[in-house]
């Protein structure tokens, strides 16, 4: 058996959240926390999903 250990760094994280109104979704995150979209499923508010960044990290 070997002593030495291996220690793994998170570089990132991406949560899913799933909800029921994504326009009021995106204006909570977007509009009042400040997220940016980077990706989305669609155009405008209405779409299936979408990736964020806040402060340069998503």
């Amino acid at each position: 058996m070997s002593d030495s250990t291996t220690t793994k760094q998170i570089q990132g994280i991406a949560p899913l959240l799933q909800v029921f109104d994504m326009p009021v979704a995106l204006g909570f995150y977007r509009d009042v926390l400040g997220f940016e979209i980077v990706q989305a499923s669609g155009e405008g508010d209405d779409v299936d999903w979408v990736l964020l960044k806040l402060n340069g990290i998503n």
